[in-house]
């Protein structure tokens, strides 16, 4: 028993009040085994920080898109060259020749 006493006078007084104590219990607890612990907000805040990359790239493909809808349907040249471009549609007697790159590297 009087070792157990020794020890017990080794610890600073701060840490041998009941008030921190439990207090650094609560903590403890807080930041390593609830179910928001630190873990789950560092990850949770990444994976906001990922979707809101993406929303912001889809917000910027949608307008580009809307851009090239409104060119498409107001301007029938642009048309006739989407058209031709994107699926190969050509005029009478006119040939299609298709180049695609090398994607093999030397």
């Amino acid at each position: 028993m009087n070792k157990l006493y020794q020890y017990w006078q080794k610890i600073p007084k701060i840490f041998r009040n009941e008030y921190i104590a439990a207090l650094a219990a609560f903590v403890v607890w807080l930041l390593f085994f609830d179910h928001n612990n630190i873990f789950n907000q560092l990850q949770t805040r990444s994976e906001l920080r990922k979707l809101n990359q993406q929303r912001r790239f889809y917000k910027n493909e949608i307008a580009n898109i809307n851009q090239t809808k409104e060119a498409l349907f107001t301007q029938p040249a642009s048309l006739e060259r989407f058209a031709r471009e994107h699926y190969l549609m050509k005029k009478d007697r006119e040939d299609i020749f298709v180049i695609e790159k090398d994607t093999v590297s030397k």
